[in-house]
């Protein structure tokens, strides 16, 4: 996992997101973390809705996914950026301070602390009604272009979750292609609730990536921060 390389965490905010049906499992590690780094009183908050054994909002167990994928960025210091994208009826690039990523390397104290508040309030506690799935894609693909003008020989990872239907779908597939077509990336899909599985998992392999659905808050973490660390490009599969 010596690997540095960019990401793009693309988060449905959509109304069904906010179903409380995640199970809080296996999770006092990254608790425990994040809770040493971040002492903000909006996290320590957040931290509470995660007691071992009760369900929560889809959403609230997305934002966590995306902290703790960054605070792993960070910790590893290669300086590697971040970009985070939610979507609902619009698609919006997450601003950091007057930035589109997380630089994990700027070393400023409270980077990590603020970005981390940040999504707590953009996709912790929003919700939009649609599944504009694809125009979230079009702005993924445009940020990946300006990853590869500032390092155009490092990868680059996009995961994209979501619990429905892209309301987009020809624009979602057209996006897909482009992103199948750009031998510098990686798609992966994570699934909750009752996602399109046969269109995801077409998606994420025709990306080199794969679809996952965790059973639980531990797995989808776990599965997050083992992506924040480890970027293996499978063949992409061939194109229908």
């Amino acid at each position: 996992g010596l690997i540095p390389f960019n990401a793009i965490l693309i988060l449905d905010i959509s109304r069904s997101m906010m179903a409380r049906d995640v199970l809080v499992t296996n999770i006092a590690p990254a608790i425990e973390g994040i809770k040493a780094a971040m002492e903000s009183r909006e996290i320590q908050e957040f931290l509470k809705h995660f007691k071992d054994g009760i369900y929560i909002p889809r959403r609230i167990s997305a934002a966590f996914a995306a902290i703790l994928f960054l605070s792993e960025k960070v910790g590893r210091g290669f300086g590697e950026k971040v970009s985070l994208i939610r979507f609902s009826d619009e698609s919006q690039v997450l601003p950091f301070g007057d930035s589109f990523y997380m630089d994990s390397a700027s070393g400023k104290k409270g980077v990590l602390e603020e970005a981390a508040r940040m999504i707590v309030d953009r996709i912790g506690n929003a919700y939009g009604q649609a599944t504009n799935m694809g125009a979230a894609m079009v702005q993924a693909n445009q940020i990946l272009q300006e990853f590869q003008k500032m390092s155009p020989n490092q990868p680059n990872m996009v995961i994209l979750l979501t619990d429905g239907m892209p309301t987009d779908e020809e624009l979602f597939l057209s996006e897909i292609r482009k992103l199948s077509d750009n031998p510098n990336v990686v798609t992966y899909i994570i699934g909750l609730g009752n996602p399109d599985r046969e269109l995801m998992t077409r998606a994420a392999t025709l990306c080199g990536g794969e679809y996952f659905e965790p059973k639980d808050a531990g797995e989808l973490l776990v599965w997050y921060s083992k992506r924040a660390r480890d970027l293996t490009v499978k063949l992409k599969a061939h194109k229908k």
